[in-house]
């Protein structure tokens, strides 16, 4: 009769009855199992799963069988964050990592809210990363919380993380920019530039493109910020860009009266300088502070 679905209310509640008298919490399980299947309505048919689980766990010790009715309770209730945390900790006590990672994945491909596909993908990272060992499963399944919901500031950090360890750094540089559109403020944006700058000046050696962004952070020349400056500074004692970054420190040295800088500043230009004309030109500026 239960099977069947007609009078199945009343056929669950005398079975049940029946299986507690004989203690056989096998079959109370399955019949939950079989109610459930049969409820359309979300709330009973979580609370029937949810006892499937809790009896499969507690009573049977099979923590894979309480791991996939949960499963099912994520499914109906993507959002319930104790649920997700008891298939995190099921999926470790039964050995299925890849089962949870899975289902995670698919429950975020059918949610709309992008603060919950966010947080539904990093819980996959996560378990992609430890036990799975899966670091480029963990990266994408970030990038995609982050093509959902850009401003997610926890897997930004997760997936910067992620970049650095791995030295993925022209991946990184892009990601900092991406921060640097969603910063909490003008500070942070401000230090996530300036570590793309870093970058890019450093291992991405492209100081064209670190120059670019410096020139965005350097404010008004009387002024100007001293970690921009300083790293505007270091490429041009590089010899990198030193032809735009001259012009540029020359009239912020001036505008601030940092006479000592500006001598040191024309002191290297002049040693670069191939032109005689160039060099001699720079040495009188130089003799003349």
């Amino acid at each position: 009769i239960l099977k069947s679905g007609e009078s199945a209310t009343e056929a669950f509640d005398l079975l049940d009855s029946a299986y507690i008298q004989i203690d056989n919490s096998e079959k109370r399980v399955e019949i939950r199992e079989t109610r459930a299947a049969q409820i359309e309505d979300s709330g009973p048919r979580s609370h029937l799963l949810l006892e499937a689980a809790a009896m499969s766990e507690a009573d049977l010790s099979d923590p894979e069988r309480a791991l996939t009715n949960l499963i099912e309770v994520m499914n109906l209730q993507p959002s319930n964050t104790d649920v997700r945390t008891r298939c995190r900790s099921l999926a470790a006590a039964a050995n299925l990592p890849e089962l949870l990672a899975g289902h995670l994945g698919t429950v975020a491909d059918n949610v709309g809210e992008p603060d919950l596909v966010s947080s539904l993908l990093r819980e996959r990272a996560q378990i992609l990363l430890d036990p799975i060992g899966d670091v480029d499963g963990a990266i994408g399944a970030l990038r995609l919380g982050l093509e959902a919901n850009p401003g997610d500031a926890s897997s930004q950090e997760m997936l910067a993380d992620l970049y650095d360890e791995h030295e993925r750094y022209e991946s990184l540089a892009e990601l900092l920019d991406l921060r640097s559109l969603h910063g909490a403020d003008d500070a942070q944006k401000r230090s996530f530039l300036l570590r793309r700058a870093d970058l890019l000046a450093g291992p991405l050696d492209d100081a064209d493109e670190a120059l670019m962004v410096l020139i965005t952070l350097v404010g008004p020349k009387e002024d100007a910020d001293a970690d921009v400056v300083a790293r505007m500074r270091a490429l041009f004692n590089s010899a990198k860009c030193s032809e735009e970054i001259f012009p540029l420190l020359d009239e912020i040295y001036q505008s601030q009266d940092q006479m000592d800088q500006l001598a040191q500043l024309l002191e290297t230009r002049s040693e670069q300088l191939e032109s005689e004309h160039d060099k001699t030109t720079t040495l009188r500026r130089l003799g003349a502070l």
